[in-house]
């Protein structure tokens, strides 16, 4: 069977392709919220922080982060405030 053809597999790709080039500003220009400043949520912010307004938030109280991420956090009030 290694004669047929196997084009639909390219297909999907270049669907798959066509429909990352669309939504590449997806998180552009947003406002967003990451709670929890773990592992996940540090790189997120460092990912998101050049083209959106990002929002801080953690349970626990930081003490050993950078003072960009210190600039960056907000209280429960805050975030009610600005849901509103």
């Amino acid at each position: 069977m290694d004669y047929i053809n196997n084009s639909g597999d390219d297909r999907i790709s270049d669907i798959k392709i066509k429909i990352m080039l669309n939504n590449k500003d997806i998180f552009s220009k947003k406002k967003i919220l990451i709670y929890g400043l773990g592992k996940s949520g540090t790189s997120a912010f460092k990912f998101l922080k050049k083209k959106n307004e990002i929002y801080l938030y953690d349970d626990k109280k930081i003490y050993n982060q950078n003072k960009e991420i210190k600039k960056k956090l907000i209280s429960y009030k805050e975030i009610i405030k600005k849901k509103n």
